[in-house]
């Protein structure tokens, strides 16, 4: 094993990932590629001109070209002393790999980026070839974490790291670099591009998630940083952790690439490479059209609000005669509007789904919809506004455009959107979206807790209750709960109330709110201002024992295999045992760093009072014990789940009969 490279002999596991990315993550694939692309073009030297063109560099062309799988990276001997112009395409490098690699372990991403790493220093002539075969290894592990999980965390790749000495090193490193603490190792070289990049995402301090991105990827706050020369690496990490989603279109309105390239074009190719898409495979985003349902309207309306904006489905696409378009469904790569130019046409990605973990960023994507629509009023254009059959995204966005430029409440606007477009019906999440929106006041940050929003002056109409009670209902009798019923309560038109066993849930429309076996639960004002009708329906299933007791935390940090296990255990259990928690293994701050280096990330389980460990290895056991070892033979987490289960039981059984 040579100094060099001392992955040589390193075993790897293979245990590769499925290709099937959730919504989510698919969404934070095509955020890397695009995100580096605005983090990139920020250093061209017409970035402050009065030219609206931001074109991206070889940085960026680099990325994708991997990221497609075309080829090798074609490395240059650099003559200078500042090694950045040099080592920024390198990290473009590992970060395009990344992209159509997401299926292999984290183990081999490290052990990739290393050698890539290594073989580009000794082209580049690089004196110290460990350090940049480890800072490309960390941070190619870093983004492949963030985009399957949606956290940066540049720990993640330290436990690969071969030398024990050397992992207790970069553990202090980092602590380093998240203080400030920049040490002077190579001189504008690798780690010093880590370090400045890491600083400037470890103390992004914008409190509303969604709009991290648009934040701190600005010119001034990364002059303020010194880390304007790596902006490219400033915006792939923040892609990665946020997603496309949550790129602002002025932002990707007037980006380019020096082969005509658009931001929408570098979406789908991030897609299509994470998703490992054949060309040609007929699938999203790899098709050229997309047709509408044959059953869906085909009425174009005008905004009632807005006569310049209309409102209909993706079948008017091809008969619009507006001078801007807002797409906010899926797209064909060739189906563009006709006589619209490219930048005055934006797709935003938004789900019509009602699950809140389809939509990371639907607040943030609803305003930013609103509000290109209205940039693109303001420059004097007409514009279509569609969704795929213009039901359910469409009157979301028009009310939520409609109260920007009324002053009227986004329910007030939908009432009157509905009448414009009578086959409008927006889905659970958005309208509750929108509902909450009129609660809470606009500087409200989107984590803070519901419970600290001052929502006791917001009057709820009760055409507003009857949304609220019948979507939490469904949500409730749509678990297969033993002996669901629904049944009117009180007088006529009082509410109605739905029993799951002994249990009775009143929702009083002319009362206080939601009642739980005759006592007040939660008021109106309190479940429009919770996060969505989710979180009221599993608050009132732990309240009523429907759920485990405790709380299920599913959080690894070395394998996805680990945090599919433990969704697995929780699914598998269900009915089976009386209480599961899963959770990482309590460790106090200041021991944080040896315990890592000691037994790496680790999972801890409870299943009733019996607990266990899953180890960075994917050892399930407890105590010396083991109970079941991941990887063997390719086992699904779903039979490691089961086969752990029944062996909980069976002890349980005969730790009973003593």
């Amino acid at each position: 094993m040579s100094d060099d490279n001392p992955f040589e002999d390193y075993p790897l596991e293979q245990r590769p990932l499925p290709l099937q990315l959730t919504v989510a993550q698919q969404d934070r694939a095509a955020g890397l590629l695009v995100g580096m692309a605005v983090g990139d073009s920020l250093v061209r030297p017409h970035r402050d001109s009065l030219q609206p063109l931001r074109t991206w560099t070889r940085i960026t062309e680099h990325a994708l070209s991997l990221a497609q799988g075309h080829g090798t990276f074609p490395y240059r001997r650099w003559s200078g002393t500042d090694w950045r112009e040099s080592v920024l395409p390198v990290f473009a490098h590992v970060s395009g790999e990344v992209l159509r690699n997401l299926h292999e372990a984290p183990e081999k991403i490290f052990r990739q980026s290393y050698e890539v790493g290594t073989d580009a220093g000794n082209d580049l002539n690089f004196p110290d070839l460990k350090s940049m075969g480890t800072c490309c290894a960390l941070w190619a592990v870093m983004l492949h974490h963030a985009v399957l999980h949606g956290e940066a965390d540049l720990y993640a790749g330290v436990p690969f790291v071969a030398d024990e000495e050397e992992r207790y090193e970069w553990t202090d490193m980092i602590s380093g670099m998240e203080q400030g603490v920049i040490s002077d190792v190579d001189d504008a070289g690798p780690f010093d591009l880590l370090s400045w990049s890491w600083l400037t995402l470890s103390t992004a301090t914008t409190s509303r998630r969604s709009h991290r991105f648009a934040e701190v990827i600005r010119p001034d706050h990364l002059d303020e940083h010194d880390a304007l020369p790596v902006a490219a690496l400033v915006g792939t990490a923040l892609g990665a952790v946020h997603g496309f989603s949550a790129i602002p279109f002025e932002l990707r309105r007037h980006l380019r690439g020096d082969n005509a390239l658009n931001a929408d074009l570098l979406m789908r190719e991030a897609v299509a490479a994470a998703l490992g898409l054949a060309p040609d495979s007929g699938h999203w985003p790899d098709v050229e059209h997309m047709a509408p349902n044959d059953a869906a309207p085909t009425t174009t309306v005008a905004h009632p609000s807005d006569p310049g904006v209309k409102l209909a489905g993706l079948d008017a696409l091809d008969r619009n005669r507006a001078e801007a378009v807002v797409s906010l469904c899926r797209l064909g790569a060739r189906q563009t509007p006709r006589s619209v130019e490219h930048h005055d046409h934006a797709w935003f990605w938004l789900v019509d789904s009602d699950d809140p973990q389809d939509n990371l960023n639907l607040t943030f994507v609803l305003e930013d919809a609103a509000r290109t629509l209205l940039t693109f009023r303001r420059e004097g254009k007409t514009i279509l506004l569609h969704g795929f059959g213009g039901e359910s995204r469409t009157p979301t966005v028009a009310a939520r455009y409609g109260a920007l430029i009324s002053g009227q409440s986004q329910w007030e606007e939908l009432r009157r959107v509905v009448q414009a477009l009578p086959h409008a019906g927006p889905n659970a999440g958005f309208l509750w979206e929108l509902a909450s929106a009129d609660a809470r006041p606009a500087e409200a940050a989107e984590e803070k807790p519901a419970e600290q929003s001052p929502s006791k002056y917001f009057t709820v109409d009760r055409q507003l209750i009857e949304l609220l009670s019948w979507t939490i209902a469904a949500g409730l009798l749509k678990k297969d709960h033993t002996d669901g019923w629904v049944e009117p309560t009180g007088g006529p038109g009082d509410g109605f109330a739905v029993l799951l066993g002994s249990a009775r849930i009143e929702f009083l429309r002319a009362g206080e709110g939601i009642s739980l076996n005759g006592e007040p639960f939660m008021s109106w004002s309190e479940v429009l201002t919770t996060s969505g009708p989710h979180l009221v329906v599993a608050r009132l299933e732990a309240e009523l024992g429907l759920l485990f007791r405790g709380c299920v935390v599913i959080q690894t940090v070395t394998s996805s295999w680990k945090a599919e296990f433990a969704a697995a255990l929780v699914r598998t259990g269900y009915g089976s045992t009386r209480s599961v928690r899963v959770q990482p293994l309590a460790e106090s701050e200041e021991r944080r760093d040896y315990m890592r280096e000691m037994f790496g990330p680790r999972l801890l389980c409870t299943v009733d009072d019996f607990s266990f460990v899953v180890n960075d290895h994917d050892v399930i056991a407890t105590g010396m014990v083991p109970l079941w070892h991941a990887g063997s033979d390719g086992e699904s987490p779903e039979l490691a789940a089961c086969t752990v289960l029944n062996k909980l039981l069976e002890w349980r059984r005969d730790r009973d009969n003593e």
